[in-house]
């Protein structure tokens, strides 16, 4: 039993220091939230399941694993979600292994999942690091479930529950920092990265960003893509006319009602000083024309700042590729000609063409 136990030991440590790897790598390459936060749960999941393959047998079906402290940090850093994926995958698992103690397994994993998360909600108006207090009641808490092996007849019960009591601890408060510390540590690179491909005064996507993107449209070779360049007109004469500040003012009203203007699957960016660009998928040209229209018809508006009223408009190029292959290149200069040839017409035009095959 002793020799069971202390190989486990190293089994679990192992398992918990490749999981905390794999969550760093998460932390600082997955910038949706929700994608993140499952598949965190996915991978303390299968952490587990990895160690219920090579349990402690106990007797009749029954078996002693570490599965409970990984559930348990899936919640605290992935909230219910990450626990509920975790114990998903722990529970079908433990279907998988079958046996005597399949009913309590499922119950305990299920237990362990709920009481983790109520702990993580109470916590989270927590700001800074959490304190050793912090980590020692979360052990608490994973430990009440364990205890529910007490209730069957099984030998060795009181010694395998303290057991498994001391290696959720260990692995709680050993691995529960270092995983905080990834947290931070990818946090801030995620910080980092938006704030390199963020424009600060409009928060749309920079013209980094945007060269990103097209970048790998025109890798993909995608057709049907629409660009266009939106100029705000006589923004000069408005800095001139209420000031620099009322000119930040209706640079970040017209970047708000572009973002509200596109979907998720476009872009539109800040491209520098007063231009804007936005790549979208369009049907045809006059799709694109429609969309075009509309987009300069809602930045046509009056803004106050202070007392003070700016008329606000917009004169916008566009070009479409059609069945062409996206070249960023192409697209811009032909946009470019078409954003000139408005600005030519008087301003408060949108003049869309098709790129030349």
């Amino acid at each position: 039993m002793l020799k069971d136990a202390l190989l486990f030991s190293f089994n679990a440590v192992g398992s918990m220091a490749i999981a905390t790897l794999l969550y760093g790598l998460l932390q600082r390459h997955i910038e949706n939230r929700i994608l993140r936060h499952t598949l965190v749960g996915v991978v303390m999941g299968s952490a587990a399941a990895v160690l219920m393959a090579q349990p402690i047998e106990i007797i009749n079906g029954y078996q002693a694993d570490g599965r409970n402290a990984f559930i348990g940090i899936a919640a605290v850093f992935g909230g219910p979600i990450s626990a509920a994926v975790a114990a998903v995958i722990t529970a079908f698992m433990r279907l998988w292994i079958g046996g005597a103690g399949v009913p309590l397994g499922c119950v305990m994993i299920l237990a362990t999942a709920t009481l983790a998360s109520f702990w993580k909600v109470s916590r989270n108006s927590i700001k800074n690091r959490r304190t050793t207090t912090d980590w020692l009641t979360l052990a608490a808490v994973l430990i009440i479930p364990i205890n529910m092996m007490l209730l069957v007849p099984i030998p060795n019960k009181a010694e395998i529950v303290a057991y498994l009591s001391l290696l959720t601890l260990v692995n709680v408060m050993i691995f529960g920092r270092l995983m905080e510390t990834e947290q931070r540590r990818g946090r801030r690179e995620r910080q980092l990265n938006m704030a390199a491909n963020t424009d600060v005064l409009t928060s749309l996507p920079n013209r980094r960003k945007f060269m990103d993107v097209a970048s790998a449209v025109e890798a993909k070779r995608q057709t049907r893509k629409g660009l266009l360049l939106i100029d705000i007109d006589h923004f000069k004469k408005i800095n001139d006319a209420v000031g620099h500040d009322a000119g930040d003012e209706v640079l970040r009203i017209v970047s708000q009602k572009l973002a509200d203007q596109t979907r998720k699957s476009d872009i539109a960016a800040r491209f520098g000083g007063e231009e804007f660009a936005v790549l979208i998928d369009a049907i045809d040209q006059d799709d694109l024309a429609r969309f075009a229209e509309r987009l300069r018809k809602s930045l046509n508006t009056n803004v106050k700042y202070k007392g003070s009223e700016v008329v606000l408009s917009v004169s916008i190029g566009a070009t479409f590729c059609g069945d062409q292959p996206f070249s960023f290149q192409n697209a811009y200069n032909s946009a470019d000609k078409s954003l000139y040839e408005a600005k030519e017409l008087g301003r408060a035009q949108s003049v869309v063409t098709a790129l030349a095959a």
